[in-house]
């Protein structure tokens, strides 16, 4: 049994369901997979990933959360969303800010969605989907 955490999404639907093809096939019935939050801002298609996640959860055997609000701190491994602090490898790709037992896997401000499934911290990560925000888009 795993859990899963997926990082902000914020109207990624691309990167979305980019991260949700590379779950089907890993997760079984016993695992659960939470997403974190900030599933609707910044580009346009926000309807379209609240419908993918809940199309998901309609469609999986695990156990589906939806988290609202920003990260935790403590002793114990905790991934977490809503910071937008990764880091960029020397390649110039967005990495999760791991630090302590914290995981912060807020990538998609680099067009890039990240999920860790825990407790063995395997990363998953989407291809890079830069889109224009909301405004741009209608200039």
């Amino acid at each position: 049994m795993a859990t899963v955490a997926v990082g902000d999404i914020h109207g990624n639907l691309l990167a979305l369901n980019d991260i949700l093809g590379q779950l089907r096939s890993e997760i079984t019935g016993g695992d659960t997979v939470v997403f974190l939050g900030d599933y609707i801002d910044r580009v346009p298609d926000s309807k379209g990933c609240v419908e993918a996640i809940l199309g998901f959860q309609r469609n999986t055997s695990a156990e589906v959360v939806f988290l609202r609000g920003n990260p935790y701190q403590g002793t114990e491994t905790v991934a977490y969303g809503h910071w937008n602090n990764a880091e960029m490898d020397s390649q110039g790709w967005p990495t999760p800010r791991i630090v302590g037992s914290t995981i912060g896997i807020d990538t998609i401000a680099h067009g890039v969605l990240t999920a860790v499934r825990l407790p063995d911290r395997r990363l998953f990560q989407s291809a890079q989907y830069r889109l224009l925000d909301t405004d741009a888009q209608h200039r």
